[in-house]
């Protein structure tokens, strides 16, 4: 990674949500969530365990909607397979948790909290795609919203 900063239980339970999607995506489908843990720096807080099981469980489980999600924002010629395995990862557990969580954390925050953790790991004009693919997933969650009200 390229920086680091103070993470706190939930961020750093986004960053464990992206490691096990990363792990799973690679392969390694029975890789357990206490294993995971081994890898995070000592120096960051314990994740919530509680709400890292239950975005990976919610990720694994919506995955094929999380991936048309995901295809149906990718700008004309891009294909999922273009995308860099992290940069997937990223877009998949935000996207899981703009789509399926509770919604106690609003949207503007998740958006904020996963650009973070792109900027961590890439450049710029990644940073600025995570960026602006949250943000549009977040109008046409709202727009959703306010049709079903």
């Amino acid at each position: 990674m390229k920086r680091r900063f103070n993470r706190h239980q939930r961020s750093t339970a986004r960053l464990g949500v992206v490691q096990m999607l990363f792990v799973h995506q690679n392969g390694e489908t029975d890789m357990k969530t206490d294993e995971l843990l081994r890898f995070f720096d000592t120096t960051w807080e314990k994740p919530d365990m509680h709400f890292l099981q239950e975005r990976i469980n919610s990720a694994c489980k919506n995955i094929i909607q999380i991936d048309e999600l995901i295809t149906s924002g990718l700008q004309s010629g891009w294909t999922m397979e273009r995308i860099d395995p992290v940069l997937y990862a990223i877009l998949a557990a935000a996207t899981d948790e703009m789509m399926y969580s509770s919604k106690e954390t609003p949207a503007e925050i998740l958006v904020k909290e996963y650009a973070d953790l792109a900027a961590d790991f890439f450049d710029t004009s990644e940073t600025a795609f995570v960026n602006a693919y949250l943000n549009d997933l977040k109008v046409k969650l709202n727009s959703q919203n306010q049709e079903k009200n």
